[in-house]
């Protein structure tokens, strides 16, 4: 999934090259991506959540279009938003499971140094060497 400027997010179907001609006669090779929207996130929840919780949902089909690659701010995660056991008891407790996606922007990153070992002690001992 990508995240564009202003908090938008689509899922990029694919890349690919096209040369384009300007209207002065030059050509340029551009790398554009065709994209599937999200709809914007749910302002009730983000309000709610003081911007942690940014939850949209997956138009598919519905919403493609074409961009520029470097459009495309940064890379992020949408996993699955189930139903809180609060809103079960809402009339439209059904569509919302449908679709409803929750942004997570850098999954993993926090568990980069899992088995990795910071030497502390890495300038023990170095001080000072080779002065008398």
């Amino acid at each position: 999934m990508a995240s564009l400027r202003g908090n938008t997010f689509a899922e990029v179907q694919y890349f690919f090259r096209l040369t384009l001609q300007h209207p002065d006669g030059s050509k340029q090779l551009e790398t554009l991506a065709m994209l599937s929207d999200y709809t914007p996130p749910d302002l009730a929840i983000a309000q709610k959540t003081h911007g942690v919780l940014l939850a949209c949902q997956y138009q598919g089909q519905r919403s493609l279009r074409v961009v520029d690659a470097k459009e495309i701010y940064s890379v992020v995660a949408m996993l699955p938003l189930r139903p809180r056991p609060s809103e079960m008891y809402n009339p439209d407790a059904a569509n919302l499971d449908l679709d409803r996606y929750y942004v997570a922007e850098k999954l993993g990153f926090d568990m980069t140094w899992i088995g990795h070992e910071e030497d502390m002690g890495l300038n023990d001992g170095q001080e000072g060497e080779g002065e008398d």
